[in-house]
């Protein structure tokens, strides 16, 4: 699935520009934010801070499969404020409770997303009957990408 999800924004990219451009890009900043759902949900936002030009992203969202269980992905307000859709994926790695492997990308891959600052995308969790739901949550394999698919430079903050 990690390979399916890190080719899908890959592949959108270089189909469109047809190159593979290498000129750095800024430094971004991706990072998580949780919203409890009732009392049985949490959402968990993840975000980009000053990803300009971001045209892609793909990362795995690590969690603790006693404390959350995975249910549905959405795309985050960033990726629907332009005028080109979004497309993504996101699933269990190996269809087993701990990681979800995800990636979005514009379904235009000409466009790019000019103001960078905001929410990739969506995910909810069903809350497990441990205590401490978020704990252990956090992401890995972080990959943000930018026009003609250059990467684009990212620190992932640590989950608090």
């Amino acid at each position: 699935m990690r390979q399916h999800v890190t080719h899908l924004v890959a592949v959108l990219a270089l189909c469109a520009w047809g190159c593979n451009s290498t000129e750095p890009q800024p430094e971004a900043r991706l990072f998580l934010e949780v919203k409890e759902v009732g009392q049985e949900k949490v959402e968990v936002m993840v975000s980009v801070e000053n990803g300009s030009g971001l045209f892609g992203a793909a990362f795995d969202l690590v969690y603790d499969a006693q404390r959350l269980s995975f249910e549905s992905w959405r795309p985050g307000a960033l990726m629907t404020s332009g005028s080109s859709a979004p497309t993504g994926a996101a699933a269990l790695e190996d269809g087993k409770p701990g990681r979800v492997v995800a990636g979005i990308a514009l379904e235009d891959p000409r466009m790019v997303i000019g103001k960078g600052t905001g929410t990739l995308m969506v995910v909810t969790f069903k809350k497990g009957e441990v205590a401490s739901p978020l704990e252990g949550l956090h992401l890995e394999q972080a990959e943000l990408r930018g026009a003609g698919n250059a990467p684009i430079a990212v620190t992932v903050q640590p989950s608090k």
